[in-house]
């Protein structure tokens, strides 16, 4: 007959785990949650060991360590650096949505203790890898590399392995860092969805080649495969997509007249709705007008999507820091992409959603 075995023995705790290793326990946990005030090779050795030793963190302490932490006000830690490659220090902040993910981001990073500092990289060469040597001197290691001005950038000139980096956006190429950015072809998916059940059938596509390739041409992309649905072939029409930033209205104008969709799919800009008018055509009554992205002023709002931002740049610095105390630094072997959804916006540009039977 077998006898009965013996129960398990418990997993050994933080403070029997720093006594075999000849350290405090508050030492030990700031070696397993990779803060800067342990280097990495004391962290490594440490994490070895508990491993050895078969310690498992207590999931409930974590949790009441974190309540804890969130009612009292955040102590400063370091500085988060964001990388800003437009060369001209001033140049992002002439775009809103930009300067909506620094802003954002700066107030998630003092919550959590931190200060976000913007780092303009004076050129892309020899430059960009002395301010990077000059953020390592300091002991910056979290970067944010915000959107760049032209797409397929390159920063193979930086030593990542000293940083827990992530970018904003899509158009940096080299490295490929784990990115944050707007969730387009979802958007693209509600837009179709949208305007299908207020009764368009004929959309139109009016958007800058530059930023379809700016968001890996997903914009493009779903419009084409929702197209697809439409159940009369002659409805599917081309998308316009036009070689400049900015939309020539008069290209507009023309390429309405001659397709004539029932509805415009643009990115907002403050000269759609009277372009439209002047050809005379009444919105909604005549053409519906959907923007991906809002305008840049504050005039009127278009029906369509409103790009969460604020999100985009508060999950920037959340990962950034988490990868920071899991001393997570370099280019991943296998890059993540966190994409936010867009929000809805009716306005006076769409007619009502049709009544359902």
């Amino acid at each position: 007959m077998l006898s009965p075995s013996s129960p398990p023995s418990p997993p050994p705790t933080l403070r029997q785990v720093a006594a075999a290793a000849g350290v405090h326990h508050t030492t030990l946990s700031r070696a397993l949650r990779g803060h800067p005030d342990v280097s990495k090779a004391r962290a490594e050795e440490l994490r070895a060991l508990a491993a050895r030793m078969g310690y498992v963190p207590d999931p409930m302490l974590r949790a009441l360590a974190a309540y804890r932490t969130g009612r009292r006000p955040a102590a400063f830690h370091s500085v988060i650096a964001w990388l800003n490659p437009s060369v001209k220090r001033a140049e992002w902040k002439q775009v809103r949505t930009y300067r909506n993910y620094f802003e954002s981001a700066g107030q998630r990073a003092r919550e959590l203790g931190f200060q976000l500092e913007e780092v303009t990289l004076p050129d892309i060469g020899a430059g960009a890898a002395r301010v990077a040597s000059m953020l390592a001197a300091r002991n910056i290691t979290g970067l944010i590399v915000g959107p760049v001005p032209t797409i397929g950038l390159q920063l193979d000139m930086i030593d990542w392995s000293q940083f827990s980096a992530v970018r904003v956006g899509e158009s940096l190429t080299v490295p490929r860092l784990h990115a944050i950015t707007a969730h387009h072809s979802n958007g693209m998916f509600t837009m179709m969805q949208e305007l299908a059940a207020r009764g368009y059938r004929r959309p139109g596509l009016f958007m800058s080649r530059h930023m379809d390739e700016r968001t890996g041409r997903r914009w493009s992309a779903a419009f084409l495969r929702e197209q697809l649905e439409l159940p009369v072939a002659r409805n599917r029409i081309p998308p316009c997509l036009f070689p400049s930033v900015m939309a020539n209205m008069k290209e507009l104008a023309e390429w309405v007249q001659k397709c004539r969709p029932d509805v415009v799919i643009a990115i907002g800009e403050e000269a759609l709705l009277p372009t439209l008018r002047q050809i005379g055509l009444r919105v909604p009554e005549d053409i519906g007008l959907a923007v991906l992205v809002q305008p840049p002023g504050e005039g009127e709002r278009l029906s369509g999507l409103a790009e969460n931002n604020a999100e985009v740049g508060r999950a920037a610095i959340d990962l950034v820091v988490a990868m920071m105390n899991r001393q997570e630094r370099g280019v991943p072997r296998y890059p993540q992409t966190l994409r936010i959804d867009n929000q809805w916006m009716d306005a006076s540009t769409l007619r009502e959603q049709s009544a359902s039977p």
